[in-house]
């Protein structure tokens, strides 16, 4: 990471247009090749590891796995941006991968450690939920922190020490704290919640390192060491920010920012990985507080998804890209999308009683009162959408409140009485990208309609393939599911016809739009190999564990499919 912030920006990255060599002198081009140099180590152990943590058989696995694919994937992607000169925004993507990747590594160490001693005594609850805050904050200021850089942001409101504290403008030349230009209010915007997190980790640092010191065991000396590096990283990260202002945005001064920044993130994800393991030793389960409830109604992993495919939608829409806009932007239709999940899970709090994989979730369990979550998604919806409309566009404050509807209204009480529900919530699902399309244009395209009718089709195999897995659970709540034990054989001629107009629907950019053969090869490359997985699925026992075992494994390949085939989207467009 920090040969690579280097080259960025000392931009020297552009003097090596080709990938894996450089065009010139070796010596003139030697640290590219060593950061070069250290993704392939980085790559080589990872899998390594995994091989290694196979061989054993290790319950951690699947961290391995997750770790590995992180790095391959950051070593394409940094391939990519050498060869094709990508835009800032695929810089800004490279760096949020680094950031998740430093993350799974924490977690990944972290699982092969010895089991934690117990501490004694109970733990306070509410210093884990405020060590988790605190991680979210900082992630989301990082990505802020690279926002800034990547656009230029940085000298937007002067640089020296004049301007520590206000911000002078360097078009108009005015000095404020909230400036009007968008690049300005970036770089303040950054500022001010650098000093939000200061005052909030301050104390919670301080709290956590005399509680954690009042413990006995080496698991609690070790959380404590953690959270006294992150309390001194505080002090050092924001001396890095001044430095940074001060010394004119010298290379070494971002880049010491930058890893800083990371090294704090890596080490109150530890503190609280520290805490967990306290808490499970010492309970025997860990504890489950309001604030991980509240973000389980939010359902991370599929709001995660709809993020991840409305940037694809933004990235692909033609017209300039201001940072900012779209970050208001994102915030907004993640607190819708966030409002949904909510608001369904108070609906189907009954149904989740009734299933294995679900019963100990809020609401089904009698940890959180109905009421709680049903305000929770109202707040959420009332001050979303409304905001979308108004701030964002029209459009896509419809497209907002059409997904809302329908997930609500149609998807959630449909799937009680027929499996055509399956198609009616692909709807809802489909319209992320297409919102992230006309949060930057306002209106529709052929590409828009692509970008729908590809994730529209791909949920249709994909939650087939869940259903095989999950029968046993949907059928116990009465959810209505294509996938009976008695018609196993449809459901894979099922799954194989979807993946075959998925395929169609993955080359129209190329018969619709303007995209070239590098995207045409690589999407048939991918969907081929998608569909003949598929295919594979007729040639299995035609048993239920046969079925489980295959479908979960399409499943898995559903979910490396989309990614890569959006990625082709953006780099080939």
């Amino acid at each position: 990471m920090s040969l690579g912030a280097y080259l960025h920006d000392a931009e020297l990255a552009t003097s090596c247009p080709t990938w894996p060599l450089c065009p010139g002198r070796f010596a003139d081009q030697i640290l590219i090749y060593f950061h070069r140099f250290v993704a392939l180590c980085l790559i080589v152990l990872s899998f390594v590891l995994s091989w290694r943590l196979k061989k054993v058989k290790h319950e951690k696995l699947k961290w391995s796995y997750w770790v590995s694919g992180l790095i391959f994937l950051q070593a394409i992607l940094g391939a990519l941006t050498a060869v094709f000169n990508l835009p800032a925004i695929i810089s800004f993507v490279h760096l949020l991968l680094s950031l998740v990747t430093v993350a799974y590594i924490v977690v990944l160490h972290d699982s092969l450690a010895e089991k934690a001693e117990s501490p004694k005594n109970e733990l306070p609850h509410l210093l884990k939920d405020f060590l988790l805050v605190l991680l979210i904050l900082f992630f989301v200021q990082s990505l802020l922190g690279g926002l800034v850089r990547h656009t230029g942001a940085a000298s937007a409101c002067g640089i020296g020490i004049k301007n520590l504290i206000y911000c002078t403008d360097q078009i108009t030349q005015s000095v404020s704290l909230w400036p009007m230009r968008a690049a300005s209010q970036l770089q303040m915007l950054h500022r001010i919640i650098g000093i939000f997190l200061f005052l909030l980790a301050l104390p919670t640092l301080v709290v956590a390192f005399f509680q954690y010191s009042s413990f006995e065991g080496i698991t609690a000396k070790k959380a404590r060491n953690t959270a006294l590096l992150s309390l001194i990283l505080i002090f050092v990260q924001v001396y890095s920010g001044f430095y940074n202002i001060a010394s004119s945005l010298a290379v070494h001064a971002t880049v010491f920012h930058l890893i800083i920044a990371s090294g704090l993130m890596a080490f109150i994800l530890k503190t609280r990985l520290y805490h967990q393991e306290m808490e499970l030793s010492f309970d025997g389960k860990e504890k489950i507080t309001l604030f991980s409830d509240i973000l389980e109604l939010f359902k991370p992993r599929l709001a995660g998804l709809v993020m991840v495919t409305m940037l694809i939608g933004a990235l692909l829409a033609p017209g300039k890209i201001y940072f900012l806009d779209i970050f208001v932007s994102f915030a907004l239709i993640f607190m819708v999308v966030a409002s949904a999940t909510t608001l369904n899970c108070w609906m189907e709090k009954d149904i989740d009683a009734l299933m294995e994989r679900t019963k100990q979730r809020a609401l089904p369990s009698g940890r959180m009162k109905p009421k709680t979550a049903l305000w929770i998604g109202l707040v959420l919806g009332l001050i979303s959408l409304p905001a979308l409309y108004f701030i964002v566009n029209p459009l896509t404050a419809f497209l907002g409140l059409l997904a809302h509807l329908m997930y609500l209204l149609a998807y959630t009480p449909l799937k009680r009485y027929s499996a055509a529900a399956l198609f009616v919530g692909a709807v809802p699902g489909a319209l992320p990208p297409v919102m992230g399309w006309t949060t930057l244009t306002g209106s529709m395209d052929v590409i828009a309609w692509c970008l729908f009718a590809i994730l529209f089709v791909w949920q249709l195999p994909h939650f087939l393939a869940i259903s095989v897995y999950y029968r046993g659970d949907y059928e116990s709540a009465g959810i209505k599911i294509f996938a009976r034990k008695s018609n196993f054989k449809s459901v894979r001629r099922d799954i194989f016809l979807y993946t075959g107009v998925l395929m169609a629907c993955a080359l129209a950019p190329v018969w619709w739009g303007d995209f070239g053969k590098h995207y045409e090869v690589s999407a048939t490359i991918l969907s081929l190999l998608f569909l003949a997985w598929s295919i594979y699925g007729f040639f299995i026992e035609n048993t239920e564990d046969a079925m489980r075992q295959w479908a979960r494994r399409y499943f898995f390949g559903s979910i490396i499919y989309l990614p890569l085939l959006l990625t082709a989207m953006v780099f080939f467009q």
